[in-house]
C-alpha cells in the first residue's frame, strides 16, 4: 500500500509524543548487571555491591523511560533472578509498592523523575494498607468452605497487584458488570479405577501377562483405591479421608524388606466410598467364527447374564464372590432360564453364588458401580454405560477367565433330530500316531465314524 508525500512525513513525525508505547514487565539487562549478578553468583560479589549496582541501572533505565515521554516507569524487573522463583514476588502486608520504591530510590538520587506523574505523594504514609489472605496466586477461600461433590459454590475472581493492592474479600465491586459472581456445582468426574481380584484357593502357576486364568471356585473383590484430592471431596469426612491417606503413605513405606524401595507400587489411596455395587457380566465362549451374536459382533463370547453384587457398607470388607458349577448340555439365551442351566433373573438377582456352565470357557468382568444419590442429584458428573436395558455409573473393568471340565459327559451332546445328531470324527492323518477302533490297533490310521 502506498502513502502519499505529506502522510509520509506526519508519520515520520510521530517518533516522540504524543506517540504512545507503554511496556509492561522485564527490560533486557545491562552488561553490567549481567557480569555483577554472575559474580554473585561465583562468590566474588557482596550483595551489598550488587544491590549497588542495581540501583545504578534502575536509576538508568528510569531516565530512559523518562526521555522516551513514558508517562509510568518500572524498574525493569532488574532486581529479579527469575520471575517464577524469585521471592520477591511473594508480597507481604507491610511490603512497600513499586512506585513507592522508585520514588524514594530517585529522591536518593537527588533527580525529580518527571517519569512519575507526582513522585512526592507515592510514599508508604500515603498507600492504604491492603491486609490479603493468603499469598500471590493463592485463592482466598473462606475457612468455612469445605469442597465437596455436588456442592454449588459461587466465586468472585478479584485482580490484586504484586504488592498485594486491590479490593479486599468484603468490598463491592467499583464498576457495573453484567455478573460480579459466578455459580458452579462441582462434579466428580473420576469413575472409579479397578477393582482387585485375588483367588482364595491355591493356583497352579503365577499368572503373568494380560490374561488371568484363574481355579477354584471363591475369590476376594476389593473395592478400587481414589486416590488424593478427590477422596477429599466425596462424602467421606474430610478429616478421616486425610488421616487414611496418611496411614496408607506409611504402610506404603513401612518394614520394607532390604532393598526394596515400597511396599506396593501404586500411588497413595484409599479405597473409594462411592462404589456400593459390583456387576458381574457372564460370558460364554463360542465358536471361534460365530461372533455375530456378541455385543461387540467381533469376539466368539455370548452374554449369558449379568448380576448385581453389593459390598459391605465397612470400606476395607471385601466381597467374598462364590462360583458355583453346573453341568449343561443346551444353553439357550432366549430361554428364561437359559436352557438347562435352569437359572432365571430371580435366581440370579438373589442368589448367594454365581452359576456357570461346565466343559465351557467363561469369562468373567467385573465392573464397580457407584449407585446415584438421590439425596444429591449433582453429585456424579462422568457418563452412565448402557449394558443392555439398564444405565450404571460403571469404572474399569477387570475380566478373568475360568473352566471345570464335567465328570462324566454322557449325554453331552442332547438327543435331537436326526439330522443334528453327531455322525462322526474324522482327524487329519498325522504319522507317528496310533489309534484304537473297536480293540484293534491301527498305525497312522484317520478314525472313521
Amino acid at each position: 500500500m502506498s502513502m502519499s508525500g505529506a502522510t509520509q512525513a506526519r508519520v515520520r513525525q510521530r517518533s516522540q509524543p504524543p506517540f504512545r508505547a507503554d511496556h509492561v514487565g522485564s527490560l533486557l539487562r545491562p552488561g553490567e548487571l549481567a557480569a555483577a549478578r554472575a559474580a554473585r553468583k561465583a562468590g566474588t560479589l557482596s550483595a551489598e555491591a550488587l544491590r549497588a549496582v542495581e540501583d545504578r541501572c534502575i536509576q538508568a533505565a528510569i531516565r530512559q523511560q523518562e526521555a522516551l515521554g513514558l508517562r509510568a516507569a518500572t524498574d525493569g524487573e532488574y532486581r529479579r533472578a527469575f520471575m517464577r522463583l524469585d521471592p520477591a514476588l511473594k508480597a507481604t502486608p507491610d511490603a512497600p509498592t513499586l512506585l513507592a520504591a522508585l520514588a524514594r530510590l530517585e529522591a536518593s538520587a537527588g533527580h525529580a523523575s518527571k517519569a512519575l506523574a507526582k513522585p512526592g505523594t507515592y510514599s508508604d504514609a500515603n498507600i492504604t494498607s491492603q491486609p490479603q489472605a493468603g499469598g500471590l496466586y493463592e485463592a482466598v477461600l473462606s475457612s468455612q468452605a469445605e469442597l465437596k461433590y455436588g456442592s454449588t459454590y459461587e466465586f468472585r475472581v478479584r485482580l490484586a497487584d504484586l504488592a498485594g493492592g486491590g479490593p479486599r474479600t468484603d468490598e463491592h465491586e467499583l464498576n457495573e458488570i453484567p455478573s460480579s459472581i459466578a455459580a458452579r456445582t462441582f462434579r466428580r468426574f473420576v469413575a472409579p479405577k479397578r477393582l482387585t481380584v485375588t483367588p482364595t484357593d491355591p493356583q497352579d502357576a503365577a499368572d503373568a501377562g494380560s490374561v488371568h486364568r484363574f481355579q477354584g471356585h471363591s475369590f476376594s473383590i476389593l473395592r478400587p483405591r481414589l486416590g488424593y484430592p478427590a477422596l477429599l471431596f466425596t462424602e467421606l469426612d474430610t478429616a478421616t479421608a486425610f488421616a487414611r491417606l496418611e496411614q496408607d503413605r506409611n504402610d506404603l513405606h513401612s518394614n520394607k524388606p532390604a532393598g526394596v524401595t515400597i511396599n506396593d507400587y501404586r500411588d497413595v489411596s484409599y479405597f473409594d466410598p462411592d462404589v456400593d455395587q459390583m456387576l458381574v457380566a457372564v460370558d460364554v465362549k463360542t465358536l471361534a467364527m460365530d461372533n455375530q451374536a456378541s455385543d461387540s459382533q467381533r469376539e466368539p463370547y455370548l452374554r449369558l447374564y449379568t448380576a448385581i453384587r453389593r459390598f459391605d457398607p465397612d470400606l476395607e470388607t471385601p466381597f467374598e464372590l462364590e462360583l458355583s458349577y453346573r453341568d449343561v448340555n443346551v444353553i439357550d439365551m432366549d430361554d428364561p432360564e437359559r436352557g438347562d442351566l435352569d437359572l432365571d433373573d430371580a435366581d440370579i438377582a438373589d442368589g448367594t453364588s454365581i452359576v456357570l456352565p461346565r466343559s465351557r470357557d467363561i469369562r468373567i468382568t467385573l465392573y464397580p458401580v457407584c449407585s446415584i444419590k438421590p439425596q444429591i442429584p449433582a453429585y456424579f458428573g462422568f457418563e452412565a454405560t448402557r449394558l443392555g436395558e439398564e444405565l450404571h455409573l460403571l469404572g474399569e473393568p477387570t475380566e478373568f477367565f475360568v473352566r471345570e471340565d464335567a465328570d462324566d459327559e454322557v449325554g453331552f451332546f442332547a438327543p435331537g433330530l436326526e439330522s443334528h445328531q453327531l455322525q462322526g470324527i474324522r482327524r487329519q492323518r498325522h504319522v507317528g500316531w496310533t489309534c484304537r477302533v473297536h480293540g484293534h490297533r491301527l498305525p497312522g490310521q484317520p478314525i472313521q465314524g
